[in-house]
């Protein structure tokens, strides 16, 4: 069989599934090494674990729960009722299938709780969740403006300046100087960084 036919028939499989719910019972009966594809392999994976905690298939559901808990944190944080944000966000993620860095939606409430974590200067946690959302599968991460910009000055206060250099220098490269500047209310003053990158880095204006 000629690899692109396989990839065809894959495709058909799984996607009837997704379109049927009905025919979710089928995953029992599949296995991973039926897949000839490693993205469908990926695909099957998060299938049966949905269907093995009794999720809705459908990504249409799954996306409106995250919305609803997006929002949800969204509200504490305005609150200032951080703690309550971070677990919200938190639970959103556990609905998120693994591998979690398949899906681009995990990049927000990545960035989110990392945001309240830089904020509260708590640098090693807001890096941590920074960085996974840099390694995000769908690249949107590592080309995200705000999240290299946030990635690279909790390098910098962790002591890691290479990095520092990189992800500041992207964030630049994306936004401008405009990145480095204090949001409306007068918060959020990256001066400091952007003082740190010019100089380290010739020709930024």
């Amino acid at each position: 069989m000629a690899p692109l036919e396989a990839i065809n028939i894959e495709n058909s499989i799984l996607g009837s599934i997704i379109l049927d719910n009905t025919l979710a019972y089928k995953l029992d009966e599949l296995s991973k090494d039926m897949f000839s594809v490693s993205y469908n392999k990926e695909i099957f994976e998060i299938m049966k674990s949905l269907y093995k905690n009794n999720y809705t298939l459908d990504i249409p559901t799954i996306k409106t729960k995250l919305d609803e808990l997006a929002q949800k944190g969204n509200q504490f944080e305005e609150e200032e009722q951080y703690e309550e944000a971070i677990q919200a966000w938190k639970e959103a993620l556990s609905l998120i299938p693994e591998p979690q860095q398949f899906y681009s939606e995990t990049i927000w409430f990545l960035a989110a709780i990392g945001d309240i974590y830089f904020q509260k200067k708590q640098y090693e946690k807001a890096h941590e969740c920074f960085d996974k959302a840099r390694g995000n599968l769908s690249g949107e991460g590592y080309g995200n403006p705000f999240v290299m910009l946030r990635l690279g000055e909790c390098c910098l206060e962790i002591g890691d300046e290479k990095n520092a250099t990189e992800y500041l220098l992207r964030a630049y490269m994306f936004e401008g100087r405009e990145i480095f500047e204090p949001d409306e209310d007068g918060n959020d003053d990256g001066k400091k960084y952007f003082d740190y990158l010019r100089t380290h880095v010739e020709n930024i204006e």
